[in-house]
């Protein structure tokens, strides 16, 4: 399916090349183009986000299970965004949901619980501490600091923080450098793996079917298992499968996959245990519509940048 491909690539790296892209896939450019404005425009994908990497930030981030007393409205998931630790808030299509916190300490992450709790229409959290995936870029070691970025850097990331795929002229116009000078400090930010390039992905606007996300616990989880498991289950269903998250406190992985129907949903969620051994599930949920927010990293990029929102 190009368009899962499609959106695997750019949320590991948002800004790869339409060229490279049609190169990959033995397709033409206007092919690929075509695919991501269409992806855009039914808001599968939402936007493109460069950011430092969150391991530089000392930030680490944690699945929020909303059980809401009824569907959540508009108004009710503006709310439950509005804490600085709180990065994206989806809705279930049941009265359920997630919210991503991102935090620093363990004081902040209470503070995103406490801020998700005194809203009315929220009757219980389950927090689950979450690892990148081995997989993405977050996981590879910066070989410098933060301290080693420069202003045009924090300049040319505040410009392309919820614009990740701003054009290189744009970006030498919004922070008065040539475009060799934002080139080569983006290649700089690169080589030395402190920013990561990724893609704003609403996955519940996949339109027919359904996205459903299973929380599952598996005694003995480790890196490396996660690693076998998120094989076994991408060769057993090619189509279907998105992506895998692991607990970073206890056994458990979430587990999303796109489905055709509910039936369809039942059988995937039956036939795990004969994909993976001594696999319990332990909750579902059916992806809604996903909505991002600003966060604290916003007022850093801010503050460093010392452009103005």
């Amino acid at each position: 399916m190009l368009d899962k491909a499609i959106i695997g690539e750019l949320s590991n790296s948002c800004r790869m090349s339409f060229s490279d892209l049609a190169k990959k896939y033995d397709v033409s450019v206007n092919t690929i183009k075509s695919r991501v404005e269409h992806l855009l425009e039914s808001k599968v994908i939402l936007g493109f986000d460069v950011m430092p990497k969150m391991s530089l930030m000392n930030a680490s981030f944690a699945s929020i299970m909303l059980h809401l007393e009824d569907r959540a409205t508009r108004d009710i998931i503006d709310d439950l965004g509005s804490s600085k630790f709180i990065m994206a808030v989806m809705s279930g299509f049941e009265p359920e949901g997630f919210a991503i916190a991102i935090y620093r300490n363990t004081d902040e992450l209470k503070q995103a619980v406490e801020h998700l709790q005194s809203n009315s229409a929220v009757r219980e959290v389950e927090v689950v501490q979450l690892l990148p995936p081995p997989s993405s870029k977050e996981s590879l070691r910066a070989s410098k600091a933060l301290e080693d970025l420069k202003t045009i850097d924090w300049k040319i990331l505040y410009h392309l923080r919820w614009n990740g795929r701003m054009p290189l002229k744009e970006i030498a116009e919004k922070t008065g450098k040539s475009v060799p000078t934002v080139r080569k400090r983006i290649e700089f930010m690169r080589k030395h793996d402190l920013i990561y390039e990724t893609t704003l992905v609403n996955i519940g606007a996949v339109g027919a079917g359904m996205v459903i996300t299973l929380v599952v616990e598996i005694p003995g989880l480790s890196s490396s298992k996660q690693l076998e498991i998120d094989r076994l289950v991408r060769e057993t269903y090619p189509e279907e499968y998105w992506l895998s998250w692991m607990s970073a406190d206890r056994p458990m992985m979430l587990l999303s996959f796109y489905t055709t129907s509910a039936k369809a949903a039942g059988d995937i969620r039956q036939n795990l245990g004969n994909v993976v051994p001594n696999i319990r599930v332990v909750g579902q949920i059916v992806s809604g519509e996903w909505e991002y927010f600003r966060d604290f990293r916003d007022d850093i990029l801010k503050e460093e940048s010392g452009e103005k929102m």
